[in-house]
């Protein structure tokens, strides 16, 4: 991703065609670097191949998931997505699609509910997953449907999920270890982190577009995280690297610094601990 050129969307054209298959042509890999882990396999054929990659840098939600397409042109519209099996497509308008540096095209968006089923459209009191939720929705994925992002919908013949999602959180744990978290706490949270923030200074802040960069026509998805300590206070900020004008990275993380206090992540018992604070802002021109 890094050196993407990122685009603006729209809303998606409606598909004729029956989606294409594409089988896997490649095994799960994941990818371990210093702020964030990446499962990624490839689908369809040396002639027309399609990349999925799906990313995190905390223990736990939200997932990053990237297309990418070997001569597959991207429609520069908002793309409706859904893990199959799941009567239900999502609508991603936090989407973006990019150019990389060797001409492949690609989209990537943010599943802040993983892989789970998407909730019905004004759907109310849509219950939380118990316990194994996860597991048993990963067990039972056949593949990934994707409409509306290339010139064909697509779907990507994963299989089950459980065993590459374990791979995935397995270099998770390992990567929050070595931030000196207890990677078992992080996922077993009965509370997460969130701002104290009657002023609203965040959404003040996050509503304000620089000028430079609306000069500069600059968009970008901010994918940031704040380490909140047991006291509710900001440690550290860091945002995922997408190929993003820097200046972007700034103004959220200069803003989740500033916040006075957070309510700090609870464990299981109801304990403060240590635990990073995630937020998604788009930064989109219109």
């Amino acid at each position: 991703m890094i050196g993407a050129i990122v685009t603006m969307l729209a809303s998606a054209p409606v598909q004729a065609t029956e989606p294409l298959m594409l089988e896997p042509l490649s095994a799960w890999s994941v990818d371990a670097h210093p702020e964030s882990c990446a499962l990624r396999r490839s689908f369809g054929t040396s002639e027309k191949e399609m990349v999925l990659e799906l990313d995190n840098f905390t223990m736990g939600k939200p997932l990053m998931v990237t297309l990418i397409g070997t001569e597959m042109e991207t429609t520069k519209s908002y793309p409706a997505t859904s893990f199959l099996p799941d009567d239900q497509m999502k609508k991603q308008t936090g989407a973006f699609d990019f150019t990389l540096s060797d001409g492949r095209k690609g989209v990537f968006f943010v599943e802040w509910n993983g892989l789970q089923r998407h909730a019905a459209p004004n759907a109310k009191d849509v219950p939380t997953p118990g316990p194994g939720a996860d597991s048993k929705r990963e067990a039972e994925i056949t593949g990934l449907l994707v409409s509306g992002a290339f010139q064909n919908d697509v779907i990507l013949q994963t299989g089950p999920m459980i065993g590459p999602m374990d791979a995935l959180r397995y270099c998770l744990a390992n990567l929050a270890t070595s931030k000196g978290l207890n990677p078992e706490v992080l996922s077993n949270l009965s509370r997460e982190p969130a701002p104290q923030d009657p002023q609203k200074k965040l959404q003040k802040a996050f509503s304000h577009y620089p000028s430079e960069l609306v000069r500069a026509n600059k968009s970008a998805p901010i994918l940031a995280r704040a380490l909140i300590d047991e006291t509710g206070k900001a440690q550290s900020c860091e945002v995922k690297d997408v190929g993003q004008d820097k200046r972007f990275d700034k103004l959220v993380c200069g803003a989740l610094m500033a916040v006075d206090s957070y309510d700090p992540a609870l464990d299981a018992e109801g304990k403060p601990v240590k635990a990073y604070y995630k937020t998604l802002q788009v930064f989109r021109l219109h």
